[in-house]
């Protein structure tokens, strides 16, 4: 199975879900990053074994990280902390809160979800994932 990741929009609710290529938001802005863990071979929602973890990771700025790396990085990243889950009933939905110091000089980006099970991580990068408002224009 290989890992692909949709974003979420902020109002999505367990009952209906409205995806979106990107999340935006203001500098400064505080906001629970919601996304849906999906098998990337049958595009169907994936949900993991239970104990699994979620990490996010977001690049500091101006820092080139590989997009296909399959290593475990947190040497390049600004923010790298877990996620859980958005919805009861729903464990392929998750989200991490970022909060206003976090978000108050980022860039429009990519991430980087890491899904462990077990001892098995897989890794899926979403490209521009996170829209910062002043640079959608």
């Amino acid at each position: 199975m290989r890992l692909a990741i949709k974003m979420l929009t902020r109002n999505s609710s367990i009952n209906s879900m409205s995806y979106t290529p990107n999340v935006q938001f203001e500098r400064g802005e505080s906001l629970d990053l919601m996304f849906q863990s999906v098998d990337a071979d049958s595009g169907q929602r994936y949900i993991p074994a239970s104990g699994a973890t979620v990490q996010v990771q977001i690049p500091r700025n101006n820092t080139l990280v590989p997009t296909a790396s399959t290593e475990v990085d947190t040497v390049n990243y600004s923010i790298n902390q877990s996620a859980v889950m958005a919805f009861t009933g729903d464990n392929s939905v998750w989200k991490t809160p970022l909060v206003a110091t976090q978000t108050k000089n980022m860039t429009s980006q990519n991430i980087r979800i890491l899904l462990t099970e077990g001892t098995e991580t897989k890794i899926a990068v979403v490209k521009y994932a996170i829209t910062v408002g002043s640079e959608r224009e």
